[in-house]
Parts: structure tokens; C-alpha cells; sequence
């Protein structure tokens, strides 16, 4: 076995967060072959504080709008924001990666309510190598009728709540 780099050896968890690569070499030390591994569990040990994140998906306030993805094996995340469910992008914003957690977050100024909008997200993948996948949100409250894109809702809105649904109570056990 080779070596590891020396900051490898002081951070351990750093391993995990990266490709694990087994290659087998010949006494010369030729490559013969070479094959990738994930451990099971390995995410969920290194990411363990993602379990105290409750606001993944999309949020609208008055401060703007926020994403949060958890996708800790992603290389790079995007927002991809259309205006109507078949135009073209209007914005696109970067999303910044959080170690602790592996969640990755893109926030706009603006209030993007009744707005489109899908993640870039960019992953490595053994034999192909980078590869963009434009996806909706795993948390998505609604989406275009042909689920190709999520769409930005603020359901405490006024607008989206039927007559009467702030004064109708609560049935106390649902069968």
C-alpha cells in the first residue's frame, strides 16, 4: 500500500468525503485493475448533523427565497429559476456546500413565489467521469404537470389557501 498524503493522516473524515479508489498492481507496481467502494453508512456517519436540518426544500420570507439540498456527493450545486414551467432559465444562483452537513444552500434576494425552478447538480460518476443532472426538488410542495420542474410556493399565503381554511379546526384524530 502506498502512502497517504499527510494531510490525509491527520483528518480521517476527509477520506470519506472523497472517491475510494482500490487498485490492484502487478510486483512492479503496474496498475491491473481498479475499482471504486462506498461504504454503507459512511454518509450518514460523516454527515450526522444534516439530521437536525428540518428547512430542506425551497423557503420564501421576507428576506428572499432559500434552497437547501442535502447532496453531500455532489461536486457542485445550481438553481436553475424559470419564470413559467416551459420558458427558458432567468436565473441561475450558486449554491455554497456546508461540510458539517452536506447540505448545499442558494438563496435569492428576491421573493420568488409563483416561480419555477430546478437544481444543476453535478456529480462524478466511475466511467464517465463529471455528469450535470438538471432535477427537481426532492422536496418539492408541487410541481409542473409534467414533473420536470418544482415549483415556489409560500403555503401560509393567502393566495393558496382555500375559503375558510384559517377558521376551520383541526379534527382531533384522523381515521
Amino acid at each position: 500500500a502506498r502512502p497517504q498524503p499527510e494531510d490525509r493522516r491527520r483528518n480521517p473524515d476527509q477520506r470519506a468525503a472523497q472517491q475510494l479508489v482500490l487498485v490492484q498492481e502487478d510486483a512492479a507496481g503496474l496498475v491491473q485493475n481498479a475499482t471504486t467502494a462506498q461504504i454503507p453508512g459512511a454518509l450518514d456517519d460523516l454527515y450526522a448533523a444534516a439530521g437536525s436540518v428540518t428547512d430542506l426544500g425551497v423557503k420564501v420570507s421576507g428576506a428572499g427565497t432559500g434552497f437547501k439540498l442535502w447532496a453531500p456527493t455532489a461536486q457542485k450545486v445550481s438553481v436553475a429559476v424559470y419564470d413559467t414551467g416551459v420558458d427558458r432559465t432567468t436565473a441561475l444562483l450558486p449554491a455554497t456546500f456546508d461540510r458539517a452537513t452536506g447540505v448545499w444552500v442558494a438563496t435569492s434576494a428576491a421573493n420568488l413565489t409563483g416561480k419555477y425552478y430546478r437544481y444543476v447538480v453535478e456529480v462524478f460518476v466511475r466511467g464517465v467521469g463529471l455528469v450535470r443532472n438538471l432535477v427537481t426538488d426532492p422536496y418539492s410542495v408541487s410541481v409542473t404537470t409534467d414533473s420536470r420542474r418544482s415549483y415556489i410556493a409560500d403555503l401560509s399565503s393567502d393566495a393558496l389557501k382555500p375559503a375558510g381554511w384559517d377558521a376551520t379546526r383541526v379534527p382531533a384524530k384522523v381515521a
